[in-house]
């Protein structure tokens, strides 16, 4: 997990907006979240020989100035306690602009939404208030993240660690987490003021006022107290956990066979002699390569790659063909929607430094993978043959990219550059002679068969002295909107089908003698709340996706159960 790094070498000093990855002391794990339902994080424990593990992007955390969310709590706390819409469930309104004239943005909300003046224009004035305090408070946060980001991170000093795929943030929560005496940690979509954690050494040499920096080992501790203690980020051990295989394929949305096992992530101050685990930060991508918009193409970015001279985009879809190929298509300007069987993801080898700039000259040592992004499939030469598969430990799925311009300096690749894709083994991607494929397309009718056929041309590794300039490749970034897109349709065909396995498993809801009414209705009911959660506005996502009728079919498959274990 660790490789790239020495910590016998000078380190970088981490700063305010650089993006980390936590890996607990002595383990072969890392702290990641996928979406999960009960937004709990996890540490995700991996094989021995995994260096870098398959769901990356679950694991990245951006460190980032703590915010302050006092305002929230009390706009719950009046929107708890008072009437403020004569009972009919409004909802609330939107942050008012600022220098807007108060008195008629009441009375316009009044009468928009039929409202009486006389009996409730004092509640909803005073909920604007406080509505007004916290886009206030809002702005003040943002301005202080503004300026304190690319700052040095100090000892002792405060940050919030925010989730980068989904954007939420690591929260202490009230509940109890799985392991005894320790309370849950949860993800918050915009944090609370149980977000803020100091910083802590995990040595007494270090103190308080000296800079952070990759690689060191450090504790994560409550900035404030929490029924009476400061409480720490601690990844448990419990054998329950261990044993239970459902932990990461239900909790981290994989069933990759590199990750073996998770543990629950809680908050716990040290007790009998058990002190809170210690986590080792190490630098994924800087902040300057976080925030810097120069269209440079860095390790972590999502592309298609378009081969210019066939007009095709590598495309890997398995009811096609059993290998990734060249898809021809008139989808070429930036504006046309991809497929999502053209999305790959190009990952460092390492995780240290593994988001920083794609290498381009030829002397590099950087390797890197190059992942399917929809089917979690790596992209391997097999004896010059370009395949995909789930095993990416070995050089066979280790690439590095050559510049197309032969007299150019530059040491990195920007939007839109030609490339050629090289193996380790000093082979090129090139177009190849069509394989024996009289097993692909058997699930197309006739005429699509031939339509498809047409736009079909195959691609292999070959070792040549004269590489052909017709076999560059064009590196072309994927919009985040369309990426976020296909992503979140992934979570919730996950989350379906966890759903439609759970109402497998529950029982009818017909009086017998097996039906036990409060342990079979409160299972009921934790599914009724997840299926409610997934079904919210879902379908209206899959109209463009690749497999939306299977995913209706799951779907139709959980109501037909649902109503098969609900009673009358």
């Amino acid at each position: 997990m660790t490789q790239g790094y020495d910590p016998n070498t000078l380190a970088p000093a981490l700063r305010y907006g650089d993006t980390v990855v936590l890996v607990p002391d002595g383990w072969n794990a890392l702290v990641a979240y996928a979406g999960a339902e009960d937004a709990r994080p996890w540490a995700e424990i991996l094989d021995n020989v995994t260096g870098t593990p398959p769901n990356l992007d679950a694991c990245k955390w951006r460190l980032e100035p703590p915010s302050r969310h006092d305002v929230p709590k009390k706009v719950k706390q009046f929107l708890k306690k008072t009437v403020w819409d004569e009972g009919k469930n409004l909802p609330v309104p939107d942050i008012p602009e600022k220098n807007v004239d108060m008195e008629i943005q009441v009375h316009e909300f009044l009468d928009e939404n039929d409202l009486s003046r006389e009996n409730t224009y004092n509640v909803v004035r005073e909920l604007f208030d406080f509505l007004v305090m916290l886009g206030d408070e809002l702005g003040a946060n943002t301005a202080e993240m503004e300026r304190v980001r690319g700052k040095e991170l100090q000892y002792g000093s405060a940050l919030d660690l925010v989730h980068v795929l989904t954007g939420t943030v690591m929260t202490i929560g009230k509940d109890r987490a799985i392991e005894h005496e320790s309370k849950r940690v949860f993800m918050h979509p915009d944090g609370t003021n149980r977000s803020n954690f100091a910083v802590r050494p995990a040595y007494k040499t270090y103190s308080n006022g000296l800079s952070v920096a990759s690689g060191d080992l450090v504790q994560f501790e409550s900035r404030g107290t929490i029924s009476g203690a400061r409480l720490s980020l601690h990844m448990s051990n419990l054998e329950s956990l261990a044993k239970d295989p459902d932990i990461v394929r239900r909790q981290m949305m994989s069933d990759h066979p590199y990750i073996i096992g998770g543990q629950e992530v809680n908050a716990m101050a040290p007790r009998d002699g058990l002190l809170p685990t210690c986590f080792r930060v190490l630098l994924c991508q800087s902040f300057e390569n976080t925030f810097r918009i120069d269209g440079i193409l860095r390790a972590g970015d999502i592309f298609t790659f378009y081969h210019k001279q066939t007009g095709g985009y590598l495309h890997y879809d398995s009811e096609m063909s059993d290998k990734p190929i060249l898809y021809e298509s008139g989808r070429v300007s930036k504006q046309a929607r991809k497929k999502c069987q053209w999305l790959w993801q190009v990952e460092s080898c390492q995780l240290y430094k593994g988001g920083y700039e794609i290498e381009a000259h030829a002397h590099s040592r950087a390797r890197y993978r190059i992942k399917h992004l929809i089917t979690g499939m790596y992209l391997m030469n097999r004896e010059g043959d370009i395949v995909v598969s789930k095993d990416a430990t070995g050089p066979d799925s280790h690439f590095f990219f050559r510049p197309f311009e032969k007299n150019t300096e530059s040491h990195v690749f920007d939007r839109d550059d030609l490339v050629f894709v090289r193996s380790t083994e000093g082979e090129y991607m090139m177009q190849a002679e069509p394989p024996d494929l009289k097993s692909s397309f058997d699930t197309y009718h006739t005429t699509t068969k031939k339509e498809i056929r047409s736009r079909v041309k195959h691609v292999g590794m070959k070792r040549t002295e004269m590489l052909p300039d017709s076999d560059a490749v064009q590196f072309s970034p994927v919009s985040s909107r369309a990426v976020k897109a296909v992503i979140e349709v992934q979570r919730q065909i996950s989350n379906l089908e966890d759903l439609e396995e759970q109402l497998e498993l529950l029982p009818d809801c017909a009086p017998g003698p097996s039906f036990n009414p409060k342990h079979d209705l409160q299972q009921i009911n934790k599914a009724a709340n997840q299926a409610r959660s997934s079904s919210t506005g879902f379908l209206d996502k899959l109209v463009e996706f690749k497999g939306a009728n299977g995913v209706v079919e799951i779907f139709g498959n959980c109501l037909r159960l649902w109503k098969k274990r609900l009673p009358n």
